[in-house]
């Protein structure tokens, strides 16, 4: 299966806080000069995707560098204009015209990663982990990221490469590099100071400077500072914030890349995915709203061991069933599949599944890594997406479930064998006087052709109709399902 392959990763929409990136805006300075062939291999451009363009230089949006031979680091700000558009990266030369093209499966925020782990508190505007979708080339040699104590840092000198540098009103294709010298903390916030400025370097930050002045600005957001081959920053932004751009008084701040080594490390050993941010359509999700009917019934206990229950993490909860929202069934013992709207509720919230038991009281516990849907796995593969709307999603594990629970196996089938078969749909979250039941419920119900399905609806309501990637079932005495539920 492609997605076990490949391990997609989904959520490549994020919330765009109008962040209004110069394209390949410079390092202004003296000593400011253009990279050699080979010098930084490992500095990548983020640029956004457009084939038609003649100028891709123009497209740069930020720097990245590489961590591994399939991750890039950078800063969470470079990824907040994107929206609905893939960042593109540029790998294997000081010239994006001549890099070699490599695309975005999924993101990482620390913040998300953080969310799951609980290691430390949040931080705006942290670093991101971008997966790439295969390997570069094994001559590029990944930056070296080691934790150093932040003693070290005092008056360190380093370089910092990035692309973006301005020729006469021109973005050039070039990558740029130049010297800084990091400060000690009190003597940057001396600096502030001495401009009536309350500034407080905290753990995560550094600031570095250059004589005579060399400036960065946003379009080199993401660019790693680095002496010796060692990573030990990220250029975050200018302060302050003054209206004067390139002001001699303003300091480069860099994010310390030994605060984050745990998330970068982490990502490389657990392969962690980003997404767990998707844009919410107002997806009102019926906490365990049941299958109504006649001969609905509770499952018995290992009847359907691959039924899962996706639910909000909430471990303060007595009643875990209150928070279930919607059902998913296992395809793989790291892999759960269920339908796209499932996940329009959860906003920054980490879904957590329960597995293993016809009770969601009994199941174990499994966190969500990465969500992919259908259509964001079709735009990557340049696939045409016919069906737009509430499509599958399939989230990834943390870890691997029982060996001892098998996964369901998936049919393939022509539409005409699908006509009047008998199947067991089975869900979490069967009402009984108004309380929602922590047990697996379940009906038999009956596949009819979708050319009498569309017919009944048309009886009923506006036609509609049923596409090649639905199904429809009915049941005799009547069984009504709500939310997601699993045939």
């Amino acid at each position: 299966m492609q997605i076990n392959v490949y391990l997609l990763a989904a959520g490549f929409l994020i919330l765009c806080n109008n962040y209004d990136s110069i394209s390949g805006s410079p390092i202004h300075g003296v000593n400011v000069r253009f990279a050699d062939p080979g010098e930084f291999p490992y500095v990548v451009s983020i640029k956004r995707s457009n084939d038609t363009n003649p100028q891709p230089e123009t497209d740069h949006v930020c720097s990245g560098v590489l961590v591994t031979h399939k991750d890039v680091l950078s800063t969470e700000s470079c990824l907040l204009c994107f929206f609905n558009e893939m960042p593109e990266i540029m790998v294997g030369s000081n010239n994006i015209r001549e890099g070699t093209k490599h695309y975005v499966l999924w993101w990482l925020t620390y913040n998300q990663w953080n969310n799951i782990r609980q290691a430390r508190r949040a931080i705006l505007n942290s670093v991101i982990i971008l997966r790439l979708n295969e390997t570069v080339d094994y001559d590029i040699r990944p930056i070296e990221t080691v934790s150093i104590p932040q003693g070290v840092l005092r008056h360190l000198r380093g370089q910092v490469p990035a692309f973006g540098r301005e020729i006469r009103d021109h973005i050039s294709n070039w990558m740029e590099t130049a010297d800084l010298t990091v400060m000690t903390k009190r003597e940057c916030e001396h600096r502030f100071a001495r401009q009536y400025l309350d500034f407080r370097v905290t753990e995560n930050f550094f600031c570095a400077i250059a004589n005579p002045v060399a400036l960065m600005s946003k379009g080199n957001r993401g660019a790693p500072l680095v002496q010796n081959g060692r990573l030990i920053g990220i250029y975050k932004e200018l302060y302050p914030d003054i209206p004067e751009e390139y002001h001699p008084s303003k300091v480069n701040l860099f994010m310390f890349v030994s605060f984050f080594i745990d998330f970068i490390l982490d990502i490389n050993v657990y392969l962690l995915a980003a997404g767990f941010l998707i844009l919410c359509n107002n997806y009102d999700s019926i906490s365990g709203s049941p299958i109504h009917g006649v001969n609905v019934r509770f499952a018995d206990p290992g009847e359907f061991p691959y039924v899962v229950s996706i639910k909000r993490f909430n471990p303060a909860n007595p009643q875990p069933e209150t928070d279930h929202v919607c059902t998913g069934v296992l395809i793989s013992h790291k892999d759960v599949l269920t339908a796209e709207s499932c996940l329009n509720s959860f906003l920054n919230q980490v879904p957590e599944v329960i597995v293993g038991s016809n009770n969601i009281r009994e199941g174990s516990k499994h966190y969500v890594l990465w969500w992919l849907t259908y259509r964001e796995w079709c735009r990557q593969r340049g696939r045409f997406h016919r069906f737009s709307i509430n499509d599958v999603s399939i989230l990834r594990l943390n870890e691997s479930v029982s060996i001892n629970i098998q996964p369901i196996e998936i049919a393939i089938m022509p539409d005409a064998a699908l006509n009047g078969l008998i199947v067991h749909v089975v869900a979490f979250g069967r009402r009984i006087r108004d309380h929602i039941s922590n047990l697996m419920e379940t009906v038999i119900m009956k596949i009819v052709a979708r050319r009498s399905c569309e017919r009944r609806i048309t009886r009923e309501s506006h036609p509609f109709p049923i596409t090649p990637n639905l199904i429809c079932v009915v049941a005799n005495p009547i069984a009504i399902m709500h939310d997601v539920s699993i045939i």
